[in-house]
């Protein structure tokens, strides 16, 4: 569970991190991998969430930035748990260049927000391609993530309760 700081997506401030089915011959590289696949776990849950509310809608791709981005690993575990081929920006800094374009957008200098995005984010480049068998052999974890997260929040609200009143 990647959860260090509360839950975002729903918001969940209660919700921590943990590692499940540990045992002693795990060492760091798996706590990394676990580390990363939760993450790709929960994009997952958020995609089955998005084809819940939207059932036609078919992403064939989805694009990544941020410091995730700079990591092949990841975007690969992201793309086989996804099912989806991984992009890249052209770029990198994407936070000071959307403040930037709202900014020049507020002050008349970009009359057209979403074309003054297009023409600066740039062009995108397949960096991972999901492999079907391993998207197969993700799909029963993903279900045991949203399992655990549903017989973990409780849990953990019960102990900031707890604590809370401890303090």
């Amino acid at each position: 569970m990647p959860h260090l700081s509360g839950r975002n997506t729903p918001n969940d401030p209660d919700m921590r991190g943990a590692f499940l089915g540990l045992t002693w011959r795990h060492e760091k590289p798996h706590l990394v991998r676990a580390i990363m696949e939760s993450i790709a776990y929960e994009y997952a849950l958020y995609l089955r969430a998005v084809r819940e509310i939207a059932p036609g809608y078919d992403p064939k791709f989805a694009v990544n930035i941020g410091g995730g981005a700079r990591s092949d690993v990841l975007r690969q575990i992201k793309a086989d748990t996804l099912g989806l081929e991984y992009r890249c920006m052209d770029r990198e800094e994407f936070g000071t260049l959307g403040a930037a374009i709202v900014a020049g957008h507020a002050v008349g200098l970009f009359p057209d927000l979403r074309e003054t995005a297009r023409r600066f984010a740039g062009n995108t480049r397949v960096v991972a391609e999901a492999r079907p068998e391993i998207t197969a052999a993700y799909e029963p974890y993903v279900d045991s993530y949203i399992d655990a997260l549903e017989t973990l929040s409780p849990l953990f609200k019960r102990m900031s309760r707890r604590l809370s009143a401890d303090t």
